[in-house]
């Protein structure tokens, strides 16, 4: 009896080790993600999704011709945003974020002639305000003011730890308020985000309680950060996306204080009451269709328009064609202020 209840023991004891080696190994697994996901100080997952042999290169799915036609317009138009940024007036300025001290960067960018048109660009996941100097050029030419931020960890802003979307949203909110007391509350503000940063537009149009806000552009935006993270995952790893999910979910939440379950653009554009445009490549291999599908019939804005680029990739419509892009973007904001000018009669 003694032997057996000895060999029981160490049974159990071995069960107990590797129990706990296995919770400690899944543990490490979920910092190790979260971090990469949120940290701006490691890049290896990013490398990973952006790499030129990673499932979601848009490279891999073009022609050669394809290739070279958006290579060219891409450099045509960085020629074109650096001779603008060469003449245009502009300033860095500062605010402090809602996520407390830590300082924001924004870089304002004024009109060749007296304006009261503003918009507020933001930037895709680890980019800067520097990705958005073209369409920040794009408005330049429609007479509008521009203020192009960086989010909390990137680019000039402080911070090691980024918000990944909606709960950026507070903080874009606060710049919208600094040019109206700024500025003054005579002036119209637009809000326009690409990937990422139509995300936490959409979730700030949501939140938003600023009459001066009469527009949200939203470019390629996910629904919930839970859906992208399972989305990603799964084209990584088959069949691990439910898992890195509730890995990050747990780390995030334990280490830096986030809800992923409530960092959701969808929950938030269900009580907006702002007019807002959704773009969308049909071949966007980051941003699955559903996703934008989810977020315009969740939106409860009273105008509201979804718009496809056929053959367009992530974030690719831009570059392929700037000027068709800029002409469903004007025809949106021309349909919302003749709706403006019409309950403005009445």
């Amino acid at each position: 009896m003694p032997q057996k209840s000895t060999h029981r023991a160490s049974i159990i004891g071995g069960i107990a080790i590797t129990a706990a080696a296995a919770i400690s190994m899944t543990v490490a697994a979920g910092s190790a993600l979260c971090n990469a996901a949120m940290n701006r100080n490691v890049t290896w997952l990013s490398k990973r999704i952006w790499g030129p042999t990673s499932s979601f290169s848009q490279l891999r799915l073009m022609s050669v011709e394809e290739k070279i036609h958006i290579n060219k317009n891409q450099e045509k138009l960085q020629k074109s945003v650096e001779e603008w940024l060469d003449n245009v007036a502009s300033e860095r300025v500062h605010l402090d974020s809602n996520h407390g001290s830590i300082e924001q960067a924004g870089f304002i960018y004024y009109a060749d002639v007296p304006s009261r048109k503003w918009v507020v660009l933001v930037h895709p996941y680890r980019m800067s305000h520097v990705y958005m100097q073209k369409y920040a050029l794009m408005y330049a030419a429609k007479d509008f003011n521009v203020l192009a931020i960086d989010l909390v960890g990137c680019g000039s802003s402080e911070g090691n730890i980024m918000k990944l979307g909606a709960d950026d949203s507070l903080d874009i909110l606060r710049w919208v308020r600094y040019l109206v007391s700024r500025f003054g509350t005579d002036i119209d503000v637009i809000l326009h985000g690409c990937s990422l940063g139509a995300s936490a537009v959409l979730a700030a149009s949501g939140r938003c309680a600023i009459p001066q806000v009469s527009a949200v552009i939203s470019d390629s935006g996910f629904d919930s950060l839970s859906h992208i993270i399972k989305h990603i995952s799964n084209r990584l790893v088959p069949h691990s996306g439910c898992l890195a999910e509730k890995l990050i979910s747990g780390c995030a939440k334990q280490q830096y204080h986030m809800d992923i379950s409530q960092n959701s653009a969808s929950l938030y554009v269900a009580s907006s009451q702002i007019p807002t445009l959704f773009l969308q490549g049909t071949k966007d291999q980051f941003i699955t269709l559903d996703m934008t599908q989810n977020l315009y019939d969740a939106c409860s804005a009273p105008i509201k328009s979804l718009h496809y680029f056929p053959e367009m990739g992530h974030l690719e419509a831009f570059d392929n064609d700037p000027q068709a892009y800029m002409d469903v973007v004007d025809d949106f904001l021309e349909h919302v202020q003749t709706v403006r000018n019409a309950k403005h009669i009445k």
